[in-house]
């Protein structure tokens, strides 16, 4: 998707410096996909304790895989 963002040029330069990227647009995506991926983590570490897992649950699965839809 083309898009165009105005970014101040001294933080766009550091983060192309410091991820050794080529262009500018490989380093924007790898700066979008290292956020959501950091959220994503922030959001599961925030479950810790809240969901409960129950250790035999694997051979559900299984069952369940081997049987025909």
């Amino acid at each position: 998707m083309r898009t165009t963002l105005e970014l101040e040029d001294g933080l766009l330069t550091r983060l192309t410096a410091v991820g050794k990227f080529k262009t500018r647009r490989e380093a924007v995506e790898a700066a979008i996909l290292e956020f959501v991926t950091r959220r994503e983590r922030l959001a599961l570490a925030a479950m810790k304790g809240k969901v409960k897992f129950f250790p035999d649950h694997l051979h559900v699965i299984d069952t369940l895989e081997g049987q025909e839809p």
